[in-house]
């Protein structure tokens, strides 16, 4: 799997609801603070579903890698330092 860095022409629109869509745990839970690589995949309507948050990009890749071989999907991940998104 190839993955690219774009940047979403409406990401200003976009990111509010990806930040609603992490959950308060994910947030507060032991170990996500640190996380800087948030993954999601798309459900059939196009909204985004959080699935986990992890601290490397090398990390992430390897995640949708790992969860696109077992549940296919249509997975993007979002570095919340820079606000952009890296889509398969």
């Amino acid at each position: 799997m190839s993955l690219a860095l774009v940047v979403f022409a409406g990401l200003a629109w976009t990111l509010p609801f990806l930040v609603a869509a992490i959950p308060a745990q994910a947030v507060l839970g032991g170990g996500t603070l640190n996380a800087k690589f948030d993954i999601f995949v798309r459900q059939s309507d196009g909204q985004p579903i959080w699935v986990k948050a992890v601290e490397t990009l090398e990390e992430a890749k390897q995640q949708v890698a790992s969860m696109a071989q077992t549940v296919p999907g249509d997975y993007f991940i979002f570095n919340a330092m820079s606000g952009r998104v890296i889509v398969g």
